[in-house]
C-alpha cells in the first residue's frame, strides 16, 4: 500500500509489487522445504536456540508436526504465490494504459476530451495492430465469453466498488470519523484512547460548527494511518510466543495498552495453533476494525495525494466548477457508468450484449466506473452527516474555489434536507426522551441526574426553551459520562482502577464495567449524540437569529407567517391532531389499568388506581367540576408518576435500600408492599419503562391535548353545523386573501421559490377544475335538451328544429376529448360520499339504540355482578337498582352511589392483596366447638354438614361475607373484572347520554318525545305497508303488547324456579289477571312492582344469610326435626350446606325490568303527545256491534287484500283463532294427566261452537276466553305446588303414591335437587312434566285475547255474518241453475216439435215431394244460420294461445330455439292485442288522446321487428346456448302446462265459478249494508234485486226504444298478463274487480276474488253502454244450453 501510495506510475509500481510478492512467497516456500533437509541431518538437541529463532521466522521441523499442521504451514505461502502470479497475469491481460479523468466528473475541457479520445483511439489501433501481428486468427474470431458466474461476479464487484467510491467521495470524513469511534470503543485501552479522543475532537468541532481544513484533516489521517499501522503491527507481533513470554497477557501493562493475545502456544507442541481460553469476541473484532480503519485512511490519502500531484492547469480547470458534487450527483454518474450500475442492480447483465469479458472490463467499466472524481475541500462535514456541517463561504486552501451563498440557494432544498431540518428541529424532544431512556437503561446516580433533569424539563410549559438552555450542560455531561465509561471499561481489575472504592459504590455510579464494554459504549455514544445534535441545533438557531436581526429586524413575523403549513400537510396535521385530541385520553386511561394491574399489587399501584377512580367518580357525578379539575388531575398524575419513578429508581442503589430499611424500620416484605424492590437489569428495565411511558403519555395529554379536549367536550358552548359552516367560509375567504399576500411577498424572495411552485400548481389545478366543471355543465345542458326533445316528441308527435346546426354541434362535441379518469374519480367520489353518509346513519342508529337500551344493559350488568359475588357490599348495588328500576327519579342517585361504591370495593380488593394482610390470623375455626359423645354427634345430619357446610370445611374468613375479598395471587385483574365491568357500564351509560346531548345540540335537534328509533313513524303509518308496519312495531311493540310480555315473563319465572317464591309469583299473577280490564290492571300495577322489588331484596338477604364467622348454624339444621336439603332448597331458606341459588333472582330481575317498563307505558298512555304518535292503547267497547263499526272504528277494512299487509292481517285476525285451538289441542294431547283434560274440553267446545261464538258480542267471547286463561294460570300454579312433592318427597311417593305421580305427571325439572333413581315398578314421566306447553298455551291465549279486543276483528265478525247469510244462498243458486237448464231443454224440445209440425204441414202441402222437403229443410237451416250470424257480436276475437303440447311438438320439429322464438312472438302479439283493447277502452272513456301515442306504439313495434331481425342473424348456437335454450324451454313448457291445466279446471268448474261470482257480488252488497249501519238478512238480497227490477221497468217505460241489460253478475274482465297473473298493487291505490285475491271464508268454499267497494257498487248501478235484448239473450241461452244470469231476477220457476 505504501508503494501504491507514493508511486507516480501505478502500472509499473503495482507490477513490481506483485512480482516481489510472488518472489517472496516462493522464496519462503522454498526455504521451508529446503530447511527440512538440514533438519534431517541436524538433530534437535544440537541445533539449540536456532530452532527457536527459525520457529519465530515460520520454519519448523516437519518431523515433529502432523499432516494437518504441515498443510496449514505451507498453505499461506503457496496461496500467496499462486494468487500473486494469477493477479499479475490478469492485470497484464486486462489493464490498459492510464486513462485521463472524464469531463463530467473532473471538469475537463472539451479539448482535453478530444485529446483523450485521440489517445484512446491510438491505443486501440496499436492494440489492434499488435493483435494482428501476433495472431491473425484471433482478429477474425471473437474469444469465447466467460462463464455466467464469472461475469456476474465481475459486474457485482464493479457495482460494489462504484458504490463504495461514491460513499467515500461524498462522505469520506464521516466514514473516517465513525471508524475512529468504532476503533476507540472496540477494546478500550490507552492505545485505543487515541482513536476515541480523535473521534470526540472531530465531533465537538462539528457541534461548534468549526470547519476542519483539508490540510489539517489529511494530516490527522496520516498520523492515524501511521498509528493504526503500528498498532496492527504491534498486535501481530504480540501473538508470537517470545513477546508473550516477555510480557504475559495478564500483565497490567499489556491490559492497559490493549495488547491482547488471542493465539496461545504450547511449549511442548509449539507448532499447534491454539486460542486463549479467556478471550472474548471484542478481542477478535478489534484487529478487524483497526484493519478497516487503516485501509479507509490509506484510500483517502491515496486519492488526495494523487490530486495534489496533478499540474496546476488541471487544478485551475477544476477550480472553475461552480457547485461541488453532491451526493445526488455522485449516485447519478455518466450514462456509461449508469448503464453498468443498472446492470448490477437489476440483474439484466445477462440480457445485455457483452461480446467478451475483456471488452466489458476495458470498454465499459474501467474508463468511467472506476474513475475517482475530484474530492473537493467543500465536501467535508456536511449537515446530513454525523459529525458536522459544511461552511461554503470559508476558503481553506489557496487553490480551492469559494462557493457563494447565492449559488447554494439557487437550487430548492431536497427531501433529504427537509427531513434533516425537521429532525434537527425536533432534536430537543428526542434528547429529553433519550435522557429518560439512558437513566432507565443504565441505573446509576449519574443516570439519576438525567432522569430528574428530564422530568423537570417535561414539567415545564416551554420545554423547547429550557431544553435548548440546558443543551451545553447536557452535551458536556454526556461526554463526561462517556469518558468515565470508557475509562471504567479498561481491561483492569477493580482494585487496580479504583483501589479505595467498594463494589456497591462503583455499581451505583455505573463504573463497575461490563463483560462486553464495546456494546454499552456504542449505546452511550448513540445517546450522547442526541445531546450533541441538540447543542449543534441551538448554536445554529442562535447564529440564524443573530444574522436575521442584523439583516432585517422585522423579518421574524414574516418568517413565522411563511412557515405556516399549507395544503395537504395542514389537512393531514389537523386530522391527526383531532384524532389524538379525541382518543389520546383513552390511551392514558388504558395505561392506568396497565400500570395498576400489571404484576402483583403494591401500595403505589393502589394510589394509581385511586387517582383514576377519583377521576371516574367526578366524571360520573359532576361533569362540570370534572372538566374544571381535569388539568389539575393530569398535573397530579404527572407529579405522582415522577415521584414513583424516582423512588423505584433510587431503591435500586444498594446504599439507598439499606438506608431505607434502617430509617423506616420496615422489613423487606413491607417495602415490597410499598412497591420498593430491587430487580435485575432486564427486569428493572421492564419495571421502570412502563411508568416512564405512562408518564410520557400523561405529559403529552396535559400539555398538548387537554385544552383542545376541554373545548371539544364543552356542552355549554357548542357551535351548530350551520354557524360552523359560515365561520369556515369566512375563514376560507380570509385565508385566501392571506395566501395572496404571501404570494406577493414571496415573489421578491428566492428562498420561497418552492412555495411559488405550489401556488402555480394550485392555479393550474383550479383552471383544470374550472374546465372540467364547464364541460360537465355543457354535457348536462345537452342532456337536458335531449330530454326536452323526447318530451316534445311524446306530447305533440313532431318537433321542428334546425337539424344541420344541431348536427354540427353534436359533431364538435364528439370530437372534444373526454377524460375518462375524471369521470371515474367523480363517480368514486360520489360513491365514497354515499358510503360515508351510510356510515353516518348507521352510527347515529347505533348510538340511538345504545341510548334507548343503556339502562337495561346497566341494570342487568350490575344485578348480574351482585349475584355472581353474593356479599354484604354487593347488597348495596342490588337494593339501589331494584328500586331504581320502578322509580325513575332514583336512577341518577343510584348511578352516582354505585360509582362511588364500586370504586370503594375495587380499592378494598386491591388492599386485601397486600402481604401485610394475613387471613389465617383472624379466620374463625368452627369445628372447635363440636363435641361428639361416644363417637356419635349430637346433631343427626352432622356428617353431611361436615362434608358440605362452609362452617366446617375450611376456616371461615369474614372478609368473604363482607365483600367477597380473597387472595388473588399475582393476577389481580380476574378478581376485579366484575366491579370494573360495573364501572365501565356506569361510565358508558353517562357517556352515551352526554354524547347524544352533544350531537343534538350540534345539529340543532330536539329530544324525541318517545323512546323510538324511527322518528317519522306514527300510528297513521301502521296500515301503509309491511315496512312501515315493521318500523311501527319496532318503535312501539312494547307500548302495544308490553302487558302480555310481562305476563309471559312471569310464567317463565315460575317455570324456571318451581319453588316457594315461584308459588308467590303465581298467586300475584292470578291476582293481577283477575282484574281483566286494562285500566284496572294499570291501577294495581304499581303494587305489583313493589311486590316484585321487595321479593328480590328478601331473596338476596336469604342468599346472604347470617355471618358465618360467628359459627352459628341455622335452627332448621341443628334442631331435632331438621329439614332435608331438598326442602330447604324448595323453601329458599339460607343454609351453609345447601346455599340458595342466587341465579333465580336474575329471573325475578327480568320480571321487574319488564314490569317497570310497563308501568312507564301506563303513565305514557295518559299523555296526549304519546297517544298522538303511538295511538290509543285502550280496549274497544265490549258491547260494540259490527253494525256500528263504520261510525266508531279508526281502522280501514283490510278484507279486500289491497296489499300484502292486508293478507297478513287476514291471516292473523281470521285464522289465528283456529291456530290457537290447534295449539290447545296439542297441549292437551302431548301429555296424559288430569290437567290436560281441561285443555281438551276447551278445545272441543270452541271448535264445536267457534263459528257461532265468534259472531257473539265481544263481552261474551272475552268472558269465555278469560275463563280459559284463568284455567291455564291455575294449572301452572298447581303444578308449581306439586313440585314440592316431585322435588322434595319424590322418594316417598315412589314407594306409596305412584298413582299420584302418573295422574299429575310429577317429576322434578329443576336441577340441584337430590332426586332418587327411577324405579322399575313406578315409571317417572320425565317427558311429560313441566309447564312448557302450558306457557305456550298461555302466550297464544293472551295474543288471541288482544285480537278479540281489536277493531280489526270486528271486520271479521261482519264478514262471518255475511258468510252465514250466504251459506244457503249457494244451494239456492245451484238449484235455480239446474231448473233453468231443465227449462231450456224443455224449450228446445218444444221448438223442435213445432219445427216438425211445420215441416209436416209443408210436406202435406207439397204432396209428399222429397226434393221440396229437402229444400224446405235447407231453407230453415239457412234461416237459423242467418240468425246465429246476426246474433254474433262484431268483435275481434284475440288470437288463441298455443297449448303446452303444441309448444312441445314445435320444439320437437323445429328445435328449442325456434320454439322459444315462436313463443316470444306469440306473447308479443298478445301484448299488442291487450294494448289495442286498452286503447279502445280509453277512447270510449276519453276520446281526446295524446297525439304521440300512436307513434310510440309504432316505434315499439319497429323495435320488436328489429329485435326479430337481429335474432334471425344469429343462427349459430354454441353448446352452452343450447343448454340454456333447453332449460328455458322446459320452464316455458311447465308454465304453459300449468295454464292449460288451470283453463281445463275452469271449464270443468264453470258452473261453480258462475255461482261464486254471484255470491261475491251479494257479499259485497251485504258488506255495504253493514258499513251503513243496517241489519242484514236474507231479504236484503231479494230487496236489492226487486229494487233493480223496478228501476229497469221505469227506464223501459221512459226509453222504450233502448234495450235493457240484466244486473251485472260479475265484475268486468280486465286485461292480464299472458300467464294470467296480476301484480298486487299498494294499499293506497284503487283496486279493480279482478286485481287481487280474496280470503273471505264461507262454510262451503273459499271465494277467489275480493269484495267490491262502494265505488265499484256505484259503477255497477249505472247502465252499461251496450245492452242486449232479453229475446236475443234467451235465444243464445237456448242455443248454448248455458245459464243466463238474468234468470236470477226472480225466484219464480220458468213458464212452460
Amino acid at each position: 500500500m505504501f508503494l501504491s501510495l507514493f508511486s507516480a506510475g501505478p502500472k509499473e509500481k503495482t507490477g513490481k509489487f506483485l512480482l516481489l510478492l510472488c518472489c517472496t512467497s516462493v522464496t519462503f516456500l522454498a526455504l521451508q522445504c529446503g530447511m527440512q533437509v538440514a533438519f534431517s541431518y541436524i538433530p534437535k538437541h544440537v541445533s539449540g536456540i536456532w530452532d527457536l529463532v527459525l520457529y519465530h521466522l515460520g520454519i519448523v521441523r516437519f518431523s515433529d508436526v502432523d499432516v494437518g499442521n504441515i498443510l496449514r504451514l505451507l498453505a499461506p505461502d503457496l496461496g500467496v504465490s499462486l494468487c500473486g502470479l494469477f493477479i499479475w497475469r490478469l492485470c497484464r491481460k486486462l489493464l490498459r494504459p492510464p486513462v485521463v479523468l472524464s469531463l463530467h466528473e473532473n471538469c475537463i475541457t472539451a479539448s482535453d476530451m478530444e485529446t483523450e479520445d485521440s489517445t484512446d483511439s491510438e491505443t486501440e489501433d496499436d492494440d489492434s495492430e499488435m493483435g494482428s501481428t501476433t495472431d491473425s486468427s484471433d482478429s477474425r474470431e471473437r474469444p469465447a465469453p466467460s462463464p455466467p458466474i464469472v461475469q456476474k461476479l465481475v459486474v457485482f464487484m464493479a457495482g460494489l466498488r462504484l458504490l463504495l467510491t461514491t460513499v467515500m467521495n461524498t462522505a469520506g470524513k464521516v466514514v473516517v470519523t465513525i471508524q475512529l469511534g468504532l476503533a476507540g470503543i472496540a477494546l478500550p485501552s490507552l492505545t485505543s484512547s487515541v482513536y476515541f479522543g480523535a473521534f470526540l475532537g472531530l465531533v465537538w468541532l462539528w457541534v461548534y460548527g468549526r470547519p476542519v481544513s483539508l490540510l489539517v484533516f489529511s494530516s490527522l489521517c496520516v498520523m492515524m494511518t501511521i498509528f493504526s499501522a503500528g498498532h496492527i503491527f504491534g498486535l501481530y507481533l504480540y501473538q508470537l510466543p517470545l513477546l508473550q513470554d516477555w510480557v504475559p497477557p495478564h500483565d497490567i501493562y499489556a491490559r492497559l495498552f490493549g495488547m491482547t493475545a488471542f493465539i496461545r502456544t504450547n511449549a511442548s507442541e509449539p507448532h499447534r495453533l491454539l486460542l486463549q481460553p479467556d478471550a472474548s469476541w471484542p478481542v477478535f473484532i478489534n484487529p478487524l476494525v483497526l484493519l478497516l480503519l487503516y485501509f479507509t485512511l490509506v484510500a483517502l490519502l491515496h486519492k488526495w495525494v494523487h490530486l495534489h500531484t496533478e499540474d496546476t492547469e488541471e487544478a485551475e480547470l477544476s477550480a472553475m466548477c461552480e457547485v461541488p458534487p453532491s451526493f445526488s450527483e455522485a449516485i447519478s454518474p455518466s450514462p456509461t457508468r449508469l448503464e453498468a450500475f443498472n446492470l448490477v442492480m437489476s440483474n439484466r447483465w445477462e440480457k445485455h450484449s457483452i461480446p467478451s469479458l475483456d471488452s466489458q472490463m476495458s470498454d465499459m467499466l474501467l474508463p468511467e466506473s472506476f474513475a475517482l472524481p475530484v474530492y473537493r475541500p467543500q465536501d467535508y462535514l456536511s449537515d446530513g452527516s454525523e459529525e458536522g456541517k459544511v461552511d461554503l463561504t470559508e476558503q481553506t486552501d489557496d487553490d480551492m474555489p469559494v462557493v457563494s451563498e447565492a449559488t447554494a440557494l439557487a437550487d430548492p432544498p431536497s427531501g433529504l434536507a427537509l427531513f434533516r431540518a425537521f429532525i434537527l428541529k425536533q432534536s430537543y424532544g428526542s434528547a429529553i426522551i433519550v435522557m429518560m431512556v439512558w437513566s432507565i437503561t443504565y441505573t446509576s446516580w449519574l443516570g439519576f441526574v438525567l432522569l430528574v433533569w428530564s422530568c423537570v424539563i417535561w414539567m415545564m410549559r416551554d420545554r423547547h426553551y429550557y431544553a435548548m438552555l440546558s443543551a451545553p450542560f447536557l452535551a458536556i455531561y454526556g461526554t463526561v459520562l462517556l469518558v468515565a465509561s470508557f475509562i471504567s471499561a479498561f481491561r483492569l481489575k477493580r482494585e487496580e482502577l479504583f483501589p479505595s472504592l467498594p463494589k456497591a459504590v462503583l455499581i451505583d455510579f455505573d463504573l463497575y464495567g461490563y463483560d462486553a464494554p464495546c456494546v454499552h459504549l456504542g449505546v452511550k455514544v448513540g445517546y450522547t449524540f442526541s445531546f450533541w445534535m441538540m447543542l449543534h441545533q441551538q448554536l445554529k438557531e442562535k447564529a440564524e437569529e443573530s444574522k436575521q436581526k442584523q439583516e432585517c429586524p422585522d423579518s421574524k413575523s414574516e418568517t413565522l407567517a411563511s412557515s405556516d403549513p399549507v395544503g395537504f400537510v395542514a389537512v393531514l396535521g389537523g386530522f391527526v391532531k383531532g384524532t389524538l385530541v379525541k382518543y389520546w385520553i383513552f390511551l392514558c386511561c388504558s395505561m392506568f389499568f396497565v400500570v395498576s394491574f400489571s404484576g402483583k399489587v403494591v401500595v403505589y399501584k393502589i394510589l394509581y388506581i385511586g387517582l383514576f377512580l377519583f377521576c371516574v367518580v367526578l366524571y360520573q357525578v359532576h361533569y362540570d367540576l370534572w372538566r374544571r379539575t381535569l388539568k389539575h388531575f393530569w398535573a397530579v398524575v404527572v407529579g405522582y408518576s415522577m415521584f414513583v419513578l424516582i423512588a423505584i429508581y433510587m431503591y435500586q442503589f444498594k446504599t439507598v435500600s439499606g438506608l431505607l430499611r434502617q430509617v423506616f424500620g420496615m422489613s423487606e416484605e413491607g417495602l415490597r408492599d410499598l412497591g420498593l424492590e430491587q430487580y435485575a437489569t432486564v427486569e428493572l428495565f421492564a419495571r421502570i419503562l412502563l411508568p416512564a411511558m405512562f408518564l410520557l403519555a400523561c405529559i403529552l395529554q396535559l400539555h398538548y391535548f387537554n385544552s383542545d379536549f376541554l373545548s371539544l367536550t364543552d356542552l355549554d358552548n357548542i357551535t351548530t353545523q350551520d354557524s360552523e359552516a359560515r365561520l369556515k367560509k369566512e375563514q376560507m375567504g380570509a385565508g385566501s386573501s392571506a395566501t395572496l399576500d404571501k404570494d406577493k411577498l414571496s415573489m421578491d424572495k428566492d428562498k420561497l421559490s418552492l412555495h411559488n411552485s405550489k401556488v402555480s400548481l394550485g392555479n393550474s389545478k383550479v383552471s383544470l377544475d374550472k374546465l372540467s366543471l364547464d364541460k360537465d355543465k355543457h354535457s348536462l345542458g345537452n342532456s337536458k335538451v335531449s330530454l326536452d326533445k323526447d318530451k316534445l316528441f311524446l306530447d305533440k308527435g313532431k318537433v321542428s328544429f334546425d337539424s344541420d346546426k344541431k348536427e354540427e354541434e353534436t359533431a364538435e362535441e364528439e370530437k372534444a376529448p373526454v377524460n375518462t379518469w375524471l369521470l371515474v374519480v367523480d363517480r368514486a367520489g360520489v360513491l365514497f360520499l354515499q358510503v360515508l353518509h351510510l356510515l353516518h346513519k348507521t352510527q347515529a342508529l347505533c348510538w340511538r339504540l345504545l341510548e334507548l337500551h343503556s339502562l337495561k344493559l346497566l341494570s342487568a350488568g350490575i344485578i348480574w355482578v351482585s349475584l355472581q359475588e353474593v356479599c354484604l357490599m354487593n347488597f348495596v348495588f342490588l337494593v339501589l337498582w331494584t328500586f331504581a328500576l320502578p322509580f325513575p327519579q332514583l336512577r341518577r342517585l343510584a348511578s352516582s352511589v354505585s360509582t362511588v361504591w364500586a370504586c370503594v370495593i375495587v380499592v378494598c380488593k386491591m388492599m386485601y392483596q397486600l402481604k401485610v394482610i394475613k387471613p389465617l390470623e383472624y379466620s374463625s375455626n368452627c369445628t372447635i366447638g363440636l363435641v361428639s359423645i361416644n363417637g356419635s354427634w349430637s346433631i343427626t345430619n352432622m356428617e353431611e354438614l361436615l362434608r358440605k357446610s362452609i362452617l366446617y370445611v375450611d376456616p371461615v374468613d369474614p372478609a368473604v361475607w363482607c365483600g367477597a375479598l380473597h387472595k388473588c395471587g399475582d393476577r389481580i385483574l380476574p378478581c376485579l373484572k366484575n366491579h370494573l365491568l360495573v364501572l365501565g357500564l356506569l361510565v358508558f351509560d353517562v357517556t352515551i347520554h352526554r354524547r347524544q346531548l352533544h350531537y343534538r345540540l350540534r345539529n340543532d335537534l330536539k329530544v324525541p318525545p318517545t323512546a323510538t328509533i324511527f322518528q317519522g313513524i306514527t300510528r297513521q303509518h301502521l296500515d301503509h305497508g309491511i315496512i312501515p308496519c315493521l318500523k311501527y312495531f319496532i318503535n312501539y311493540f312494547f307500548y302495544k303488547f308490553g302487558l302480555e310480555v310481562c305476563f309471559v315473563v312471569a310464567v317463565n319465572v315460575i317455570g324456571q324456579r318451581m319453588d316457594f317464591f315461584a308459588l308467590l309469583h303465581s298467586f300475584a299473577l292470578i291476582t293481577v289477571l283477575s282484574h281483566r280490564r286494562r285500566k284496572a290492571i294499570g291501577e294495581v300495577w304499581p303494587k305489583y312492582c313493589y311486590f316484585t322489588s321487595s321479593l328480590i331484596v328478601l331473596q338476596y338477604l336469604l342468599c346472604l344469610g347470617f355471618p358465618p364467622a360467628f359459627c352459628f348454624d341455622y335452627p332448621w339444621r341443628t334442631s331435632a326435626g331438621a329439614l332435608t336439603s331438598n326442602l330447604i332448597k324448595w323453601l329458599y331458606l339460607p343454609d351453609y350446606a345447601m346455599q340458595p341459588d342466587p341465579a333465580f333472582i336474575l329471573y325475578d330481575y327480568l320480571l321487574l325490568l319488564v314490569a317497570s317498563l310497563q308501568w312507564q307505558v301506563f303513565e305514557d298512555e295518559n299523555r296526549a303527545a304519546v297517544r298522538l304518535l303511538a295511538g290509543e292503547n285502550v280496549e274497544i267497547s265490549r258491547c260494540l256491534d259490527p253494525c256500528t263499526l263504520n261510525q266508531y272504528t279508526p281502522v280501514s277494512n283490510y278484507l279486500h287484500c289491497r296489499s300484502y299487509l292486508d293478507m297478513v292481517k287476514v291471516f292473523v285476525f281470521s285464522y289465528f283463532f283456529w291456530l290457537v285451538l290447534c295449539l290447545i289441542f296439542i297441549t292437551g294431547t302431548t301429555r296424559i294427566n288430569v290437567f290436560c283434560m281441561g285443555y281438551l274440553l276447551a278445545c272441543f267446545y270452541f271448535m264445536l261452537f267457534g263459528g257461532s261464538l265468534l259472531m257473539q258480542p265481544v263481552c261474551y267471547v272475552i268472558r269465555l276466553w278469560d275463563w280459559l286463561i284463568g284455567y291455564t294460570c291455575v294449572v301452572i300454579c298447581l303444578k308449581n305446588l306439586l313440585s314440592l312433592g316431585s322435588c322434595v318427597y319424590l322418594s316417598s311417593l315412589l314407594r306409596n303414591g305412584c298413582w299420584m305421580i302418573q295422574a299429575f305427571s310429577m317429576f322434578c325439572t329443576i336441577k340441584g335437587y337430590d332426586v332418587p333413581a327411577p324405579d322399575d315398578e313406578c315409571e317417572l314421566p320425565e317427558g311429560e312434566a313441566g309447564i312448557v306447553w302450558d306457557a305456550i298455551c298461555f302466550t297464544v291465549l293472551l295474543a288471541q285475547r288482544r285480537i278479540f279486543l281489536s277493531y280489526y276483528f270486528l271486520y271479521v265478525v261482519s264478514d262471518l255474518k255475511a258468510s252465514k247469510i250466504l251459506a244457503s244462498r249457494g244451494a239456492e243458486l245451484f238449484e235455480a241453475k239446474v231448473k233453468k237448464r231443465v227449462a231450456a231443454r224443455l224449450e228446445m224440445e218444444k221448438k223442435s216439435v213445432e219445427a216438425l209440425k211445420k215441416e209436416k204441414i209443408v210436406m202435406e202441402g207439397n204432396g209428399g215431394n222429397p226434393g221440396n222437403l229437402n229444400l224446405v229443410l235447407f231453407e230453415s237451416d239457412s234461416e237459423e244460420e242467418e240468425e246465429d250470424t246476426q246474433e254474433q257480436p262484431e268483435e275481434h276475437k284475440p288470437p288463441k294461445k298455443k297449448s303446452a303440447f303444441q309448444l312441445a311438438y314445435e320444439a320437437w320439429v323445429a328445435g328449442a330455439k325456434a320454439a322459444l322464438k315462436g313463443h316470444k312472438k306469440e306473447e308479443s302479439k298478445l301484448k299488442k292485442e291487450e294494448r289495442r283493447h286498452m286503447r279502445k277502452l280509453q277512447r270510449q272513456k276519453d276520446p281526446v288522446l295524446p297525439l304521440g301515442l300512436g307513434r310510440v306504439e309504432s316505434s315499439e313495434d319497429e323495435l320488436e321487428e328489429t329485435e326479430d331481425e337481429e335474432e334471425k342473424e344469429k343462427e349459430k348456437e354454441s353448446i352452452l346456448e343450447r343448454i340454456i335454450s333447453t332449460l328455458t324451454l322446459l320452464w316455458v313448457f311447465l308454465l304453459s302446462l300449468m295454464d292449460d291445466f288451470t283453463a281445463g279446471l275452469n271449464s270443468l268448474c264453470k258452473d261453480n265459478l258462475d255461482i261464486s261470482r254471484v255470491l261475491k257480488h251479494e257479499r259485497a252488497l251485504l258488506s255495504e249494508q253493514q258499513n251503513k249501519g243496517r241489519e242484514v238478512t236474507q231479504d236484503s238480497i231479494r230487496q236489492y234485486y226487486q229494487s233493480w227490477m223496478s228501476r229497469q221497468n221505469t227506464q223501459a217505460s221512459l226509453y222504450p226504444h233502448e234495450e235493457l241489460s240484466p244486473p251485472p253478475a260479475s265484475p268486468p274482465d280486465m286485461p292480464s298478463s299472458p300467464r294470467r297473473y296480476t301484480k298486487l298493487p299498494s294499499a293506497g291505490s284503487k283496486m279493480s274487480w279482478g286485481s287481487s285475491v280474496s280470503s273471505c271464508l264461507t262454510d262451503e268454499t273459499l271465494l277467489g276474488s275480493r269484495q267490491p267497494t262502494q265505488e265499484d257498487l256505484d259503477d255497477l248501478l249505472q247502465p252499461p253502454p251496450k245492452t242486449t235484448g232479453p229475446e236475443e239473450l234467451r235465444r243464445k241461452l237456448l242455443k248454448s244450453a248455458c245459464v243466463d244470469l238474468s234468470s236470477f231476477d226472480s225466484d219464480l220457476p220458468p213458464q212452460e
